[in-house]
This record gives structure tokens, sequence and C-alpha cells, in this order.
């Protein structure tokens, strides 16, 4: 992980308010994880400068923790981590385009359609971290930011027709591993690594 950054493992109810704030603004795959964060099994943790102050973290919402670049380089190196773990499907769902937006053409990324909301995905493992985290900020503009790193692929043949019947969604909240939403901000990341083998 960068040395700059690091990341700090947190505890008690904020984590989970704050994820499940983030996850019932989104779409199809946040409202199928939703449920799961009632376990509060896992470890919640956010990507921050090594020296910052306990305090500071005791707020999600405030900024002035962190500098951005700087965490995209450490979350990059826990995108790749998960990557090299076999978890190597990353859904982030578009909190703006929809349906028939031109925008989605030009970006020239894998997306599927859940009723008329827009999540992208990729393979991360046919990028680099810094890339990873480069498609995260062009599928989202910040918040809610909601992505998910899971084993379910969806360019398989029958992926378009589980989207449109919303079994996808299903399958792709079950198998996920990893929720990232933007934190503090936007400054950095708060990370659900959900605990399963």
């Amino acid at each position: 992980m960068n040395e700059g950054i690091v990341a700090v493992e947190l505890t008690g109810d904020e984590p989970v308010a704050w994820l499940r704030e983030s996850l019932e603004q989104g779409a199809a795959i946040s409202q199928h994880v939703l449920p799961l964060v009632e376990s509060k099994h896992g470890r919640f943790s956010v990507l921050v400068p090594r020296n910052v102050k306990h305090e500071a973290l005791s707020n999600l919402r405030e900024g002035g923790v962190a500098s951005t670049k700087l965490v995209d380089i450490a979350l990059g190196a826990q995108l790749e981590k998960f990557s090299k773990a076999g978890n190597n499907l990353l859904y982030v769902e578009d909190e703006f385009r929809e349906v028939g937006n031109a925008w989605l053409e030009k970006m020239q990324s894998n997306y599927l359609i859940f009723d008329t909301r827009v999540v992208h995905w990729a393979d991360l493992s046919m990028m680099n971290g810094l890339q990873a985290v480069s498609f995260i900020q062009k599928a989202s503009h910040g918040y809610p930011l909601n992505a998910f790193v899971a084993s379910v692929r969806a360019d398989t043949p029958d992926a378009q027709r589980h989207a449109t019947a919303g079994t996808l969604a299903v399958e792709i909240a079950a198998a996920t591993r990893v929720v990232i939403v933007s934190a503090f901000d936007g400054e950095t990341f708060l990370l659900w690594d959900m605990g399963f083998e």
C-alpha cells in the first residue's frame, strides 16, 4: 500500500450507517446488498493518511482528511489485491446516466441496464490499479459512489436478459466480496470487506 495512506479499520455504528445511506440511494445491486449490511460482519476501513487524527474519522461526511491523488494510488493497490484473490469483476452504479444517454457510447465501457439505471463493469484482471480507479471515477461522479468487487461475470450470453429480469443484480450482490463507497466529502473511500472466504 502507498506509504502515506493506510487502511484504518472503523468499528461501531458510524461506518454501517454511512454505508447504508449510500446504498439506499443506489440502483439494483445496492438494493440487493443493502439487507446484508444489517449483519455487520466483515471489516470496515477507510483509506486515510497515516498521521490522520482518529477524531477526524468520526464523521464520514466531512472532508479535510486526505489528498485524493494519494488515496487513488492506495485504492488502486487494494483493487489489485482483490483481483489477485479472484474477485476480479468491478461494478459501479452510475448515479446520473440512464438509458439513452449519449455519453454511454463515448465512455466505451461495458455496462448493464437495470430498469433505467446504468451499471458499468470492468474486469480488474485486465487493468492495473490506477486504471481501475480511473474507471470508477468515470463511471460515477462522487456521491453516492457505490462500487462492488465480485466474482460474477456480466458478459455471459444470458447476462443482458438476466439484467432485464433483475436476477443478475441478485447474483452480483450475492457474489460481492467488497463494497466501496465515497466518504469524507469524496476525498477517500469506505471499504466494506464482507469477509467471505
